[in-house]
């Protein structure tokens, strides 16, 4: 009798988990219910989606495709690990220029990009071979006004001005390439289109900058954006004219490509000229570096907002798509 009892209370105990199963096996898949959601890694700042499946690629970089812009801005993979040799560099017309200490490990621009002559300006001691900037000020704009000043009549045919920082974050956080990688973004850059177009921001994610970050006419003026604070005086002095934009937006940070026929559309005086106020500005270097920041595009042949979407930069500058 107990025997069968205990048979009773087994089958039915079976019974009731069998039940449940089917109920539950009934109900949406939610194994991963975070899946179509962006996951944010706070350690490398990197943002991945759980699907990858339909996403696009360029050397370098992993974009995943949405048609949401708002979700575009933010969807470019990042990885800290440092990056390897990629193999043997092939000749080509391409120089690439930055102002660098002189305790920078800048080694990376004449041993990993392939095919781009490397023009570092040692800022912190005018003494410096091969290359150096009188003084330490104005941040990279000093280095990269002095090349163009040096070289204007000896230009490569694509400059790239970036800054000394390989990789990794937060020293590169402004590049979009994984890892944060300048090699990875200027051996990926399309030369094709910095050609046609005179000039092409190897940033593609808007924020900072895009689409509006200054306001000519702003009231009140907003003291925590120190260009705004002075960018219409800074432009006076720079141009001698007072056409200055009411609003000027760009992706941030002063990291960028122009063809040499862009840049002789300016004389070399102008150049010069910029470089004098530069040099003689009372701003202090953070000011002064940032007014160039949202100078250069404008600089360089484009409109005062330059801030094509996520996915037209990525293909025009990286061939992504």
């Amino acid at each position: 009798m107990r025997s069968s009892l205990r048979l009773l209370v087994a089958a039915l105990a079976l019974m009731t988990i069998a039940c449940f199963y089917f109920q539950i096996s009934d109900l949406p898949n939610f194994t991963n219910p975070l899946r179509h959601i962006p996951q944010v890694d706070h350690a490398s700042t990197s943002i991945t989606s759980g699907d990858d499946s339909s996403s696009r690629s360029a050397p370098g970089f992993h974009i995943p495709h949405t048609n949401n812009a708002a979700e575009d801005s933010n969807s470019i993979t990042t990885d800290p690990s440092p990056v390897e040799d990629e193999g043997p560099k092939p000749p080509n017309d391409k120089a690439v220029v930055m102002g660098a200490l002189s305790i920078d490990d800048v080694a990376w621009a004449t041993t990993k990009l392939r095919g781009w002559d490397a023009f570092v300006y040692t800022v912190d001691n005018d003494t410096a071979m091969p290359f150096h900037t009188d003084r330490n000020k104005g941040k990279e704009a000093n280095a990269y006004l002095t090349y163009i000043i040096q070289n204007y009549d000896s230009l490569h045919e694509t400059v790239a001005f970036v800054h000394s920082h390989e990789f990794g974050w937060l020293k590169a956080w402004h590049t979009d390439a994984k890892q944060h990688s300048n090699v990875k973004s200027l051996n990926s850059l399309n030369v094709d289109f910095v050609q046609r177009n005179g000039y092409a921001n190897l940033r593609c994610l808007p924020n900072p900058g895009c689409p509006d970050e200054i306001h000519r006419l702003q009231e009140p003026m907003d003291e925590s954006k120190t260009s705004e604070a002075v960018f219409a005086a800074a432009w006076r002095e720079i141009f001698d004219n007072d056409d200055v934009p009411e609003v000027v937006g760009v992706a941030c940070c002063a990291q960028f490509a122009a063809s040499k026929q862009q840049i002789l559309q300016r004389t070399k005086e102008e150049y010069l000229r910029m470089h004098e106020w530069l040099m003689n500005t009372e701003l202090d270097d953070q000011k002064s570096g940032w007014v160039f920041e949202y100078l250069w595009h404008i600089i360089f042949g484009q409109e005062s907002v330059y801030c094509p979407s996520l996915a037209q930069c990525y293909r025009d500058v990286y061939g992504a798509g």
